[in-house]
């Protein structure tokens, strides 16, 4: 089980997202909490985009920072 996980972690994770945003599209759909100010398509493609600037700052930008923290932490002598 453990390796079956570890081989297709890319997929878990995709399906996991898509099944929750199929899940709450559809709860929004059929029970909205008020009236819509905006197009629901406009706030769902805003929303998307923020995922995908999120997800490129996380597999970016982090790993960038942890290696230059090590590198000061090497010049440091820590």
């Amino acid at each position: 089980m453990q390796s079956f996980i570890e081989n297709h972690e890319a997929a878990i994770r995709l399906s996991a997202f898509v099944g929750m945003l199929v899940v709450m599209g559809l709860w929004e759909t059929l029970a909205p909490r008020r009236v819509l100010a905006l197009p629901r398509w406009l706030r769902w493609l805003n929303n998307l985009g923020l995922v995908v600037l999120n997800t490129l700052m996380l597999r970016l930008l982090f790993p960038a920072a942890a290696v230059g923290m090590a590198l000061v932490a090497t010049e440091q002598g820590w």
